[in-house]
């Protein structure tokens, strides 16, 4: 069952758009990473560590993806030759897909907690 989720996951990874997984929080959708981090920020209820679920990957990809927007080991991946033409929508959705993928295989093999509601997510 692990590898079914993990294949569903990986062949749909290139039609996931970055406001999909942010409607999960019920309000108007956030149009800007800003916004974006803004949302995340101010849903947090930091008291309460809990571990997640497989069914909650999208939401702590999304995060993770927003912390490490700038960062430039993962903008290495991004960065290259053969994506020279690619646009930065295109750019952000290979970047929240291999946040996803991380996140998958730490639920599947490992441990994901999140302190809040996804604003702080460790991967064990």
């Amino acid at each position: 069952m692990a590898f079914t989720q993990f294949t569903k996951l990986f062949t749909s990874c290139s039609g996931h758009k970055a406001d999909e997984a942010s409607s999960s929080t019920g309000s108007s959708k956030p149009t800007s990473l800003s916004e974006l981090k803004e949302t995340l920020s101010n849903t947090s209820d930091s008291t309460n560590v809990r571990i997640l679920s497989i069914s909650e990957y999208k939401e702590a990809a999304l995060s993770l993806a927003i912390a490490f927007a700038d960062d430039d080991v993962s903008n290495y991946f991004l960065d290259t030759d053969e994506r020279a033409t690619w646009t930065e929508a295109q750019k952000w959705d290979l970047h929240l897909c291999i946040m996803e993928y991380m996140v998958v295989a730490h639920v599947l093999k490992g441990l994901v907690t999140s302190a809040g509601d996804y604003s702080c997510i460790a991967l064990w």
